[in-house]
């Protein structure tokens, strides 16, 4: 029986890696991006992990791992790995007569993570059985919420997205389109303009920010200084155009809004952070800035992921809620695996973002 090799990435590899991940996404990966992704992150380089097959060397899966370091409300950093390119080739395993390819592969994968000293192993994706198999746990799907600005060009955004749709699910895409219309007309554009504080769009360090907000909870997030912030918004070579506003009084950061704009239209509101003690009808006049600025830049809708884990993440959720956003069917999947005795973090005290994500589209 022909042998499968599992080992680390090496240089040379890295055409074929992406000739193996964009024969299966149709993504268009280059060497470029995978360089960002993978061995450029701030907080270390990436894990990549190759199943190849013993004969001819071909690849028969992959498995990756990008170091993030997390930050609790005293400043203590956390190592962890966020999961990425999970991909097996099933019709070459099955060919070899081999059905245990991927635990194998992951198992190899944990085993390095481990040799990093990292806590634990997190991300989102649609492929849960599979890693549920090789003891991840999924503690929730993500939520989504939607802002439309532009029924006709958000229609024809969305309803593209999936070629597989039914007239059915069409029909129920133009009717979540014009109810969100309808709802940001009722709200979004009805409030006033009543913050007092400097707006600015230079990139800021938040992780002080991070800390008021956090007071004495448990919660942790992503250390968000300004090596970060530049790799992951202003370095990142997808076509996405990153914005950040900071909302400041007496040169003290009060909050910060990350949002983002692809070439077709589709915007996110990436992050919110907001200082404790600001009114929520300041709240939302920041909220309605960013949407106002989205508008001059022609967006269709702008769309939230919605995290619903902890206090923090919740007040978000409620607050787009009275800001005109609608709630849609969920998304990915959050999987976890612990890797430490300590369990130093949970699911439940992430505060997460949509900078959690890669930004890929």
């Amino acid at each position: 029986m022909t042998g499968i090799l599992f080992r680390l990435l090496q240089e040379d590899d890295i055409d074929h890696v992406n000739a193996f991940y964009n024969n299966y996404h149709k993504a268009g990966r280059t060497r470029e991006k995978f360089l960002w992704e993978f061995n450029e992150c701030p907080h270390g380089k990436g894990i990549y992990i190759l199943a190849l097959n013993e004969d001819n060397g071909a690849i028969i899966g992959i498995q990756a791992g990008i170091p993030i370091i997390f930050i609790n409300a005293n400043g203590e950093e956390i190592l962890t790995v966020k999961s990425e390119d999970t991909l097996l080739d099933i019709d070459a395993c099955a060919a070899l007569g081999r059905r245990d390819v991927f635990k194998d592969l992951y198992t190899f994968f944990i085993e390095e993570c481990r040799n990093r000293s990292a806590s634990c192993i997190w991300g989102f994706t649609w492929v849960l059985r599979s890693l549920q198999r090789v003891g991840c746990d999924v503690p929730f799907r993500v939520g989504q919420k939607i802002l439309v600005l532009k029924p006709s060009r958000s229609y024809r955004f969305l309803s593209k997205l999936n070629p597989k749709n039914t007239l059915w699910e069409k029909l129920m895409i133009i009717l979540m389109v014009l109810v969100s219309r309808i709802k940001s007309v009722q709200t979004i554009f009805t409030i006033f303009d009543r913050t007092s504080l400097k707006m600015d769009e230079f990139i800021l360090c938040n992780t002080i920010l991070f800390k008021e907000i956090s007071g004495n909870t448990q919660v942790v997030f992503i250390k968000q200084d300004e090596q970060f912030m530049r790799w992951r918004l202003k370095e990142n070579p997808y076509k996405l155009d990153y914005q950040v506003l900071n909302f400041t009084e007496n040169a003290s950061l009060r909050a910060q809004v990350v949002f983002s704009l692809n070439q077709e239209g589709q915007a996110y509101i990436e992050q919110m952070l907001f200082a404790p003690g600001l009114k929520t009808r300041e709240k939302r006049s920041m909220i309605k800035s960013v949407v106002k600025r989205l508008q001059r830049l022609n967006a269709s809708h702008i769309r939230f992921m919605v995290f619903d884990r902890n206090k923090i993440n919740r007040e978000e959720s409620e607050l787009l809620t009275c800001s005109g956003f609608l709630s849609i069917k969920p998304g990915m999947g959050f999987i976890f695996k612990n890797l430490d005795d300590q369990e130093l973090i949970k699911p439940d005290q992430i505060l997460f973002s949509r900078l959690f994500t890669q930004g890929h589209a």
